[in-house]
This record gives C-alpha cells, sequence and structure tokens, in this order.
C-alpha cells in the first residue's frame, strides 16, 4: 500500500516514457501486481490517448491589439519636453516607492502576528469576533 502512494504520480510519466529505465522497471513491476494501480494505469492511458487525438485549436491571440496602446504612450511620452518627460519619471519613481512601502508595511504585520501567535496563548483580536 505505501508503494502505490509512489507510483501513482509517476503513472502520466510511465505513459510518456519520460521516466529513467530504473523508475520504468519498477512501476512496470508494482503494476503487474497491484490491480488497483494497473486500473488506474489504463484510466491514464486511456485519457493520455483521448487528448492525444484531439485537434490542436489554433491560436487566436491579437498581439497588436495589446501592444498598439503601448507603443504610442511610448511614442508620446518621447515626445514631451525634457522637464516634463523628467516629472513624469519622478511620479512614475514615487508611486514605486509608495507600492514599496506598502508591500513592507504588509510583510512586517504579517510578522508580527506570526510571533504573536507564537507567544501569545490566545489571540486577543478574534476574542472580539
Amino acid at each position: 500500500m505505501s508503494q502505490c502512494k509512489h507510483i501513482g504520480p509517476l503513472l502520466p510519466e510511465y505513459q510518456d516514457g519520460t521516466l529513467t529505465e530504473t523508475a520504468r522497471r519498477e512501476v512496470a513491476e508494482h503494476l503487474a501486481h497491484c490491480a488497483a494501480c494497473a486500473a488506474e494505469n489504463r484510466d491514464v492511458e486511456r485519457s493520455v490517448a483521448l487528448l492525444n487525438h484531439l485537434p490542436m485549436p489554433e491560436p487566436r491571440l491579437d498581439l497588436w491589439a495589446e501592444f498598439e496602446p503601448k507603443l504610442a504612450m511610448v511614442e508620446e511620452e518621447n515626445r514631451l519636453q525634457p522637464l516634463a518627460r523628467l516629472r513624469l519619471w519622478w511620479h512614475r519613481a514615487m508611486a514605486h516607492v509608495a507600492e514599496g512601502a506598502v508591500i513592507y508595511t504588509h510583510l512586517m504585520a504579517q510578522r508580527t502576528l506570526s510571533s504573536m501567535e507564537r507567544y501569545l496563548i490566545r489571540d486577543p483580536f478574534r476574542l472580539m469576533e
């Protein structure tokens, strides 16, 4: 039974033929003796065969629709005067600093909360609920 836990996740790789020779031999030996795993292997085999017979869909991604507005924004930015461009860059930099401060504050709050839970018997905030 303990071997079955280790064999189950290997079945897709066994079907694909990507296992090492030693692992492939071990899986084959286990499948010969374990009816439950052999049945699961047949299910995996049927699923792989079904998926291999499905037609490949054509990609429908229109990259230009996503790329064109970004390109227009860059071109517009390049037309700005140097001082206006510098001001734009400054505002972006400050926005990134603010995002970093929010993330840092969140991480410190999480760290403090985990430290409190480790040293307190009861969480005083959960008593309020």
